[in-house]
């Protein structure tokens, strides 16, 4: 489950998420630009391959290159919130990609929310992967919700739209019409609800404020509340128990020679990039598709499995060796 939201004036060019899951922590990567990739997906799909364009910063879960969400050098943010009911739609021409590499290639390849649009012609989103909806916006303004119903895509954009989603059909959100009646449902109509309301209060949305919203909407498996100010280039992000953290985007994206780098969100004291490791990156994998829940949820294999397929892909193209 989560809750992204930014104004309804889209006057402030910030944007605000919570991370909702029963796992705690994750992983702040630092991604280059010109490097040669390819997607992780079963046979018969077939993989998917390209070279990164613009470098970003993103947040994981998963490993380096399977991203929850970030924003890359160009102002482009790609959002994502769990929607159950999502068919992604299908062309057997096309190579596949999953949906978490789905958020990389955008931010790799696209420097604004028109071009991610049409991004999603580029590729099969494989349905073995996560159920997601995205939430795109960028530095001049723009903003665009995409989801995937009954295998065809559906784009809502423009300036008067809802900015806030969850984890429903969004039509349905804004109508006020459930699809079910499971608490899964209830959770997000009331956090819709609630940020909506909040939202009407508020002329043009400051950090704080969005913050302050998060709070209220706020479930008790939030992992991280993480706030996007495109004004100033800065990602804030406060995990359980700490406090909230700053990346100052301008100081990663200045440096065309920085290494590769990393972050535990669970760390304590300042905010400080380490150096990329393999085995700081299994690490994330492993918290996640360790536990058997997970493994249930998203209908994966053995942990072993899954894990080292994680650890030996996203070390082959950190190597360049695809």
């Amino acid at each position: 489950m989560c809750t992204v939201f930014t104004d309804k004036n889209n006057k402030s060019n910030i944007l605000a998420k919570n991370y909702d899951c029963f796992i705690d922590g994750g992983m702040i990567f630092t991604n280059k630009k010109n490097m040669k990739k390819k997607s992780l997906v079963m046979p018969p799909e077939k993989e998917f391959q390209w070279t990164s364009q613009y470098a970003s910063v993103t947040f994981s879960q998963s490993g380096k290159g399977m991203p929850l969400c970030g924003m890359n050098e160009k102002g482009l943010i790609v959002e994502q919130a769990t929607y159950p009911a999502t068919v992604y739609s299908y062309a057997e021409s096309k190579e596949s990609i999953s949906c978490l590499e789905a958020t990389q290639y955008i931010l790799d390849m696209c420097s604004d929310v028109e071009q991610a649009i049409l991004s999603f012609s580029d590729f099969n989103i494989s349905n073995q992967s996560g159920k997601i909806h995205f939430f795109l916006m960028d530095k001049g303004g723009k903003r665009a919700i995409v989801e995937f119903v009954k295998g065809e895509m559906i784009l809502v954009d423009g300036n008067d739209f809802l900015p806030v989603l969850t984890n429903s059909n969004y039509q349905a959100l804004c109508d006020g019409t459930k699809q079910g009646t499971s608490e899964y449902e209830d959770n997000s109509f009331m956090r819709f609800q609630i940020v909506r309301d909040e939202l009407e209060k508020e002329t043009s949305l400051t950090v704080d404020a969005a913050f302050a919203i998060l709070k209220k909407a706020k479930r008790q498996d939030t992992a991280w509340c993480m706030v996007y100010d495109l004004n100033v280039d800065k990602i804030f992000f406060q995990s359980k128990n700490q406090n909230v953290k700053t990346i100052d985007l301008k100081d990663v994206f200045s440096n065309e020679n920085m290494d590769s780098c990393l972050y535990d969100i669970e760390s304590e004291g300042e905010f400080a990039w380490q150096p990329y490791t393999r085995e700081m990156n299994r690490k994330n994998i492993e918290k996640f598709y360790g536990n058997p829940v997970m493994l249930q949820v998203l209908n994966l294999p053995d942990a072993k499995f899954v894990i080292d397929s994680f650890d030996d892909h996203i070390q082959r193209i950190e190597e360049g060796i695809i």
